[in-house]
């Protein structure tokens, strides 16, 4: 499944990390009328995810995520809300904010998503085969890591 079309989190995951979050990059203008969607923020954050998993991958092998275990896709939850408060950061960052403070809090999110991310590679259920079921082999394997010699 491409990256496009699935979504760990919701809007509740974002808020539970950044409560005042739509001070910031509000979803809705003063009258209740959309103002800004952050389903583009979590369609970059899911896409980051992805990348993350086939930067990791030993094997030229291209990852879906819809492949995923019910189990690690609740463990994405996480770093998807994390990244996606990163991208909002960034984007609230080139509204021209001289302090630097959605800078910071932008990598601040996006550190916090990688060293998640880095645990739940770990132990993934992934059905390798694609049979459409994880099997007891699937479960709790590690994700194979590239490793860098020299």
């Amino acid at each position: 499944m491409a990256a496009d079309n699935i979504a760990f989190s919701n809007d509740d995951d974002v808020l539970q990390y950044e409560p005042n979050i739509e001070d910031i990059w509000p979803r809705l203008d003063d009258d209740g009328n959309p103002r800004r969607d952050w389903r583009v923020q979590r369609r970059l954050a899911t896409r980051e995810i992805e990348r993350y998993f086939v930067a990791t991958k030993s094997s030229a092998e291209p990852i879906e995520l819809g492949r995923f275990g019910l189990r690690t896709q609740a463990l994405l939850r996480d770093p998807e809300a994390c990244l996606t408060l990163h991208y909002i950061y960034v984007a609230a960052d080139t509204q021209g904010d001289q302090s630097g403070f959605f800078r910071a809090k932008a990598a601040h999110y996006f550190a916090a998503a990688m060293n998640m991310l880095e645990k739940i590679a770990s132990r993934t259920d992934y059905d390798i085969d694609n049979s459409g079921t994880i099997d007891d082999i699937e479960k709790d394997q590690p994700m194979p890591m590239r490793y860098t010699r020299g």
